[in-house]
């Protein structure tokens, strides 16, 4: 729990932090409507005009919302009834009144991360009209793989999709994408937090500062009604966003102090 002044402006700048977070992800989607244009105005500056380089560039950009948006809401990307949702928050609860846990496993993440990535992908890359001298002749729906490391995300990319260069037929090549975050360290960290909280059913805060202190991380705790919010803010700028906002992880506990 935050308490005093100093308490009220650590809350509002992390309020301020996921505010600009979340509007980045809707900026994002308003401007993807048009993909073709979107990504042209990214291939512009590059020599790499090819249907790899073409979806590697969207990537960059849908790849970084999917790991936003997945560790905001705790490693899922649609959050199931009941879920914390206060202080622009919404956060799955990784452990219930009944004193069940519910923490996602790395699997689970993954999925979450290639649910993103399949819903939202299409948006920019569209019917690859920005690449020139390459028309579509047929294609399905990619598979989208991920691969959750201890440093980054891996996303691997295959389209069944093949074109016409007025020469020859081309069939596109799987693209990778790894973006650096992590979230096995989340995981580790909540994992931790849980059972100190199972075994002193309260906030062990000198448990926190401990934990915060190994893993260079900030962990601030909000009550709110029967629950409590926790907000983990890595410090490790090796992982930060490109616009220098760091990765915020989410998860709530319900039932608040036992």
């Amino acid at each position: 729990m935050v308490c005093g002044k100093k308490g009220q402006i650590t809350l509002f700048v992390i309020i301020g932090i996921i505010i600009l977070l979340v509007a980045g992800v809707f900026i994002y989607t308003g401007n993807r409507v048009n993909g073709s244009d979107f990504v042209d105005s990214i291939l512009d500056g590059r020599n790499d005009r090819s249907l790899e380089g073409y979806v590697q560039s969207c990537m960059s950009t849908v790849g970084k919302d999917a790991v936003m948006q997945i560790t905001l809401q705790g490693g899922y990307y649609e959050l199931e009834l009941p879920y914390f949702n206060a202080y622009l928050l919404s956060s799955p609860y990784y452990l219930n009144e009944g004193l069940v846990e519910n923490i996602p496993s790395i699997d689970t993440v993954e999925s979450n991360l290639a649910k993103y990535v399949f819903a939202n992908l299409h948006s920019c890359v569209g019917e690859f009209t920005g690449v020139k001298n390459y028309e579509l002749i047929n294609m399905t729906a990619p598979t989208i793989d991920v691969h959750i490391e201890a440093d980054g995300v891996t996303f691997v990319v295959d389209y069944d999709a093949y074109f016409n260069d007025g020469d020859n037929i081309k069939e596109i090549q799987a693209v990778t994408y790894k973006y650096p975050v992590r979230i096995p360290t989340y995981l580790n960290i909540s994992k931790l937090l849980v059972e100190s909280y199972l075994y002193d059913r309260e906030v062990n805060y000198d448990d926190l500062l401990e934990i915060s202190g190994e893993y260079n991380i900030d962990i601030l705790t909000f009550d709110y009604g029967n629950s409590m919010s926790f907000v983990l803010v890595d410090k490790n700028k090796e992982y930060y966003f490109e616009d220098d906002k760091p990765v915020i992880y989410t998860f709530a506990i319900e039932g608040g102090m036992i």
